[in-house]
């Protein structure tokens, strides 16, 4: 098993525009699918979005940002800044897996109830 202070220097941060590296990296199109009780196929690997934001005052307005977004996928990590990168990257993973009405990813948000709030705009 890796060391933690060697896994930090040996791990790969992907950005946006490397969305191909990273899934023939992860082995995507290799992983297990199974059919859920709706007969959609679903991929069978780890998925998860989560987004760090701030907030500070602009005069006496307060305002609040999100300043970076993590995704994880099947174990690799990529990092952006903005929520156009973001969408481009679903965008992107749909386009490449074939995702649909019968093909699923399922991508698990960190404290969802407080990350809505920023995806819902």
């Amino acid at each position: 098993m890796k060391s933690f202070s060697n896994l930090l220097t040996t791990t790969r941060i992907y950005r946006s525009d490397e969305l191909a590296e990273m899934i023939a990296d992860a082995e995507i199109r290799k992983a297990k699918r199974y059919k859920d009780n709706k007969k959609r196929e679903v991929y069978n690997v780890p998925c998860a979005f989560d987004i760090e934001t701030t907030s500070f005052y602009e005069g006496k307005e307060k305002r609040a940002i999100m300043y970076v977004w993590q995704l994880g996928l099947n174990g690799l990590v990529m990092i952006g800044r903005t929520w156009d990168e973001f969408i481009g990257v679903l965008e992107g993973l749909r386009d490449a897996l074939g995702l649909g009405e019968d093909r699923y990813l399922v991508l698990y948000v960190h404290n969802l109830e407080f990350e809505f709030q920023w995806l819902r705009s």
